[in-house]
């Protein structure tokens, strides 16, 4: 339910890759900093959806270190989930922008 999965949903991703994503300042106001430390899956993309599901953001990863900052300022205040997707399920992280 989307109750449950309000702070971050798992389908099938190890632990040990969530550790390795890390969304700041987190809420923002609009510029948030995107790191993985290490990207262990081919076919990776990543994804900042709006609440009703419009994808506002997407970049496929390639395996290694990843540090990107997202410019989300010229969007409307509110709640957006972050969106990884690999080849072993996807993992989804709320992200506020104030």
């Amino acid at each position: 339910t989307l109750a449950a999965c309000q702070a971050a949903c798992v389908t099938s991703i190890n632990e040990a890759d969530i550790k390795n994503i890390e969304i700041y300042p987190n809420p923002s106001t609009g510029l948030f900093t995107l790191e993985f430390k290490m990207i262990q899956y081919n076919n990776s993309n990543i994804s900042i959806v709006n609440s009703i599901g419009d994808v506002i953001f997407s970049e496929e990863l390639i395996i290694g270190a990843f540090s990107k900052q997202i410019d989300l300022s010229n969007f409307s205040k509110g709640i957006y989930f972050l969106e990884l997707q690999t080849e072993r399920g996807v993992y989804k992280k709320k992200i506020i922008l104030q």
